[in-house]
């Protein structure tokens, strides 16, 4: 179902809109489009459905990466993974998601505790303090070290 998903979406882009990023100004596609599918081919073809789909594609623009990135993901998982805003995000939630074995609502957690985000900074810090100190010492400085309850 997913890979009808994505075809949807990539017709969307390639044919309605001609392969941009968006349709025209004041063009109202996706709702013209949802009007004309539903009429002709039943329910399932809703604006949020169809604009779902397109932005479905947008992050998947070519087939074999969506294939090896969203593999034993299911529709669910990748409505709230499509919605980051870099590729890096993308690729490390779908990675992550798939390895780990995430549940939709593990997936959602994730994201609003912004592990992503989190682990950049953590690569970061530690990137610094690798550039900066000698290596024993990079360990201690980028460990938080809490004050003991016993200190009088």
């Amino acid at each position: 179902m997913v890979e009808a998903y994505w075809l949807i979406g990539r017709r969307i882009v390639e044919e309605e809109q001609r392969g941009k990023h968006k349709a025209e100004y004041g063009v109202r596609l996706i709702e013209d489009l949802s009007t004309a599918l539903t009429t002709d081919l039943g329910k399932g073809f809703s604006y949020a459905n169809l604009y779902n789909c397109r932005q479905f594609y947008l992050p998947f623009p070519d087939q074999a990466i969506l294939y090896t990135a969203c593999r034993d993901l299911s529709w669910s998982h990748l409505r709230l993974i499509m919605r980051m805003d870099s590729p890096q995000a993308i690729d490390y939630y779908c990675r992550e998601a798939r390895e780990q074995q995430w549940s939709v609502r593990q997936l959602e957690r994730n994201i609003k505790s912004r592990s992503f985000q989190r682990m950049c900074a953590c690569l970061t810090t530690l990137s610094a303090a690798k550039t900066t100190t000698p290596p024993l010492v990079s360990c201690f400085v980028t460990a938080r070290m809490k004050p003991s309850s016993n200190t009088r």
